[in-house]
């Protein structure tokens, strides 16, 4: 089974038309790369089933299925636009993952979606595990639902700490947390790429949104002193189409300065839509609402779109954090990140923060401000409050 990664936003911009034009040039490229006996047939809107009739040995599905991969990244014209693709592989074999078509292409399917978390563009063989990860997907997926209703999500906020200078809490980034009604935890990691998966990201984003705007109008009301929040977003988020109007709104029904909101978008997320998000940036910027791309380092973006890019924070990624003690080149390049973000005008956030020989190195380096729990792990409102007006 071969799913196309990013066809979605590929529709979305050429329309319902260019989207199906693009389908039968993929299917024709698929099928010149196949062998003549393999069967191809298109299951849903961007899924592909593949059936290898005959196999010789065990490397020829991987070898036919990296063959297909590098058939996809090479570029489709559509009109005047150039499209550029990836694919998410899950393979299985019978008899050994099953004998009849149902459970071959259910088991493929979980392969291929293991593809796909394992960072894209990539293929996966079925494993006995991925049904176990399946059914807890299932699980999280069924909840989500109700979570909302049953006022399972709650926000816990990390302080943001400036380091040069006399130190102070200067923020917060507003993190979302989930206890289901048994009192188990899940994490983010699990949840968030379901909900974006199942269309349930933008109904819980706005519920963040408005919880962070109820939260600051408490504070203000309780007489902490305000400082500003980010809260994290999707690229789905993002790019629905009233999604400025919901910041707006849920700031002005609690009078809110728009400087108290600060949206963070991964570095990763950001390089998708590139035109679209930069305006949308844009957009936010005229209004007062700071950006910051996050995890920068790992979205191995061209460092000339920095330039264009209508953002004020850049916030380094821990692993470059944890590695720079150890590696010279860790070290440099966030020597380099810092010193590129302050030639912009940017300032820089360095992320899971949690030795001293860390923080002492990035005050060396000038890096600005540090997330971590070597001043707070995150914690509720009032002890944000209480911490930060001691």
């Amino acid at each position: 089974m071969i799913d196309l990664d990013v066809f979605k936003h590929v529709n979305d911009t050429l329309g319902v038309e260019g989207g199906d034009c693009l389908l039968k040039l993929v299917a024709e490229r698929l099928e010149a790369n196949l062998p003549r006996d393999a069967l191809l047939a298109r299951q849903n809107a961007d899924e592909f089933l593949i059936l290898l009739r005959a196999i010789r040995n065990s490397f020829e599905p991987t070898l036919i299925a990296e063959k297909l991969l590098t058939a996809l990244q090479e570029r489709f014209v559509i009109g005047q636009e150039l499209i550029h693709l990836s694919g998410s592989i899950g393979v299985t074999l019978a008899p050994a993952d099953g004998t009849d078509a149902e459970s071959l292409i259910r088991k493929a399917d979980m392969a291929m979606s293991q593809a796909k978390q394992a960072g894209k563009n990539r293929v996966k063989f079925f494993a006995q595990e991925y049904e176990a990860i399946a059914n807890q997907r299932l699980s999280i997926r069924n909840s989500l639902r109700s979570a909302l209703t049953n006022q399972e999500f709650f926000v816990e906020f990390q302080p943001k700490v400036r380091i040069q200078g006399e130190r102070e809490i200067i923020g917060s980034e507003a993190l979302l947390r989930w206890v289901r009604s048994d009192g188990s935890r899940i994490s983010p990691l699990q949840f968030i790429p379901i909900a974006e998966e199942y269309g349930f990201i933008n109904e819980i984003g706005e519920w963040v949104i408005a919880s962070v705007c109820e939260q600051l109008a408490q504070w203000r009301n309780e007489g902490c002193v305000l400082m500003p929040v980010a809260i994290n977003i999707s690229l789905h988020q993002l790019l629905q189409e009233n999604f400025v109007d919901i910041l707006r709104f849920n700031l002005m029904t609690r009078d809110l300065p728009t400087h108290l909101l600060e949206i963070e978008i991964t570095e990763s997320a950001l390089m998708q839509e590139i035109e679209r998000t930069t305006q949308l940036l844009g957009t936010l910027q005229e209004l007062g609402i700071h950006v910051a791309i996050d995890d920068f380092g790992t979205g191995y973006s061209s460092f000339s779109y920095l330039k264009h890019l209508p953002v004020e924070t850049l916030k380094i990624d821990k692993t470059f954090i944890d590695d720079m003690l150890k590696s010279p080149r860790d070290n440099a390049l966030v020597r380099t990140l810092i010193q590129l973000a302050h030639t912009l005008g940017m300032k820089v956030v360095a992320e899971g923060v949690e030795t001293h020989a860390s923080l002492s190195a990035l005050i060396e380096l000038g890096c600005d401000q540090v997330q971590g729990f070597i001043f707070s792990k995150p914690i509720s409102a009032s002890e944000l409050c209480t911490l930060a007006c001691p």
